[in-house]
């Protein structure tokens, strides 16, 4: 399910843009989630089209990844990812490997996944990348990066974390004419970053946000991950029932899975 429902009248909604719906309401937010044997779908989402049907033999479990997948691939619409292309992505949980997957199948030529050190950045070495980095205190992880590049930085940053160093690190990274994506809102208890804006103006680098997703990406994550085209049974690590919820949560705090799916009927 699409779990977007934009009023359909505002500016950006008028605009195509309902991801930023003025007063848009989401499942899990206004209407009660999934962590339930059944779900009450709201009336208004059924009559926009936010059902889809699932065409194949694919696992739910799998099919559960196309909401955050569909947010991905909304926020690479924005990056222009080819073949020429050097990407970074800072973060080496799910959503950073969303979008490493994502680059290489958009035919990134090189792909590099930054994070602190640890299982999730072992795991990331599993996937389709060229290099996974740890990420240091002293800054180390900057100075591969560009040795990498041959001094060049990457074409491509994406920070798919909740770190405001790594946006600031996104920035010296990136090449000239480079373009970064903030995909990882900060906490909202410390929501800046001191980003040199120097580098952003003589490199010429283009720096955007996004947020959410349209229901056009949505569906583009349905019919990947149904292709097997994306490894979504490499990301769901872990399945646990409905009583052991709390656990599955543990496991992601831990860092010791990437997506548990938790099963309301086991």
């Amino acid at each position: 399910m699409y779990i977007v429902m934009p009023c359909g009248v505002c500016r950006p909604c008028k605009e195509g843009r309902v991801n930023i719906c003025l007063t848009r309401k989401t499942m899990a937010y206004h209407f009660d989630g999934a962590y339930a044997q059944y779900t009450k779908i709201p009336a208004v989402a059924v009559a926009a089209g936010n059902l889809l049907k699932v065409e194949s033999d694919t696992p739910s479990p799998h099919m559960a990844l196309s909401e955050p997948l569909g947010c991905a691939i909304h926020a690479h619409d924005r990056l222009s990812i080819g073949l020429k292309d050097t990407v970074a992505v800072f973060g080496a949980g799910p959503i950073g490997i969303m979008h490493a997957v994502l680059a290489r199948l958009q035919g990134a030529q090189r792909v590099f996944m930054l994070a602190p050190p640890g299982k999730r950045l072992e795991g990331a070495g599993a996937f389709d990348i060229d290099g996974a980095i740890a990420i240091t205190p002293e800054g180390d992880h900057k100075e591969e990066i560009m040795q990498l590049t041959g001094g060049e930085g990457c074409d491509a940053v994406i920070v798919a974390c909740n770190s405001g160093q790594a946006q600031i690190d996104a920035v010296e990274i990136a090449a000239r004419a480079g373009r970064i994506e903030l995909f990882g809102g900060l906490p909202k208890s410390n929501p800046t970053a001191q980003i040199n804006t120097n580098l952003l103006h003589y490199k010429e680098i283009t720096l955007t946000g996004s947020f959410s997703e349209k229901l056009s990406d949505f569906q583009a994550a349905v019919a990947l991950i149904q292709s097997g085209r994306f490894p979504a049974d490499r990301l769901v690590t872990h399945m646990l029932p409905l009583d052991r919820i709390t656990e599955a949560f543990d496991l992601m705090d831990a860092g010791e899975s990437l997506k548990p799916c938790v099963d309301p009927w086991t």
